[in-house]
């Protein structure tokens, strides 16, 4: 309700993924905005979750928003940065990072450091990836961006290899709205808020009482 209330007439909406991204979608209802198009913010993972993948997002709210899906056709993380570099020097890469450096809206999913299921689960780091994120007191995750519990992004390797919006350019999107929701993510959800990765929360009432105590 509160994404179709706020959309306006040629809005670009960034998706990331995830099951509550998936939900919210799945309720999405058509809208009479004009010119609206829908984008990922980062690429997908496998085809075992086809209904979490960003490209599945795009596409299922592309149709109900009948909005114009910009689909990134790449995997989420790739070996190194050299070939990450090297297909982001296609024009096609270009053309569709471009058009999500220009959303007016993300809509992004908070992962959980501990939780095995976030967007990049360590089976997808390098030990030492996973090491420094650990040392570093990594307790959330927002578009493949790791910060602590105050929100300051830690930076490690893995984000020399990742398919994503850039964080800057993230940051520069006007309404930034997290979902999420589970005791287990409240302390993630609250080092979003202080670092400011996102302006609007959509959660539930059990989890919005466990933020009171953290402010």
């Amino acid at each position: 309700v509160y994404l179709e209330r706020i959309l306006k007439d040629n809005d670009i909406i960034g998706f990331s993924r995830g099951r509550a991204l998936s939900h919210l979608v799945g309720n999405l209802l058509p809208t009479n905005r004009k010119n609206l198009t829908v984008t990922q913010l980062v690429g997908g993972l496998n085809a075992q979750e086809t209904s979490t993948n960003s490209d599945n997002i795009v596409r299922d709210s592309a149709q109900i928003l009948k909005a114009k899906p910009c689909f990134m056709y790449a995997p989420i993380i790739v070996e190194n940065k050299e070939l990450r570099d090297s297909m982001l020097s296609q024009s096609f890469f270009s053309s569709v990072y471009d058009t999500m450096k220009q959303c007016t809206v993300a809509v992004v999913g908070i992962g959980n450091f501990t939780n095995q299921t976030g967007l990049v689960p360590k089976s997808f780091m390098f030990e030492e990836e996973y090491r420094a994120l650990k040392n570093q007191s990594a307790i959330g995750e927002i578009c493949t961006y790791y910060f602590n519990a105050d929100g300051a992004i830690i930076h490690c390797g893995i984000n020399e290899r990742v398919f994503a919006l850039d964080y800057e350019s993230y940051m520069k999107i006007p309404v930034r709205v997290g979902i999420a929701g589970g005791s287990e993510k409240v302390q993630a959800i609250a080092g979003a808020i202080k670092g400011k990765l996102i302006n609007v929360l959509i959660t539930d009432i059990d989890t919005a009482n466990g933020l009171r105590s953290l402010f």
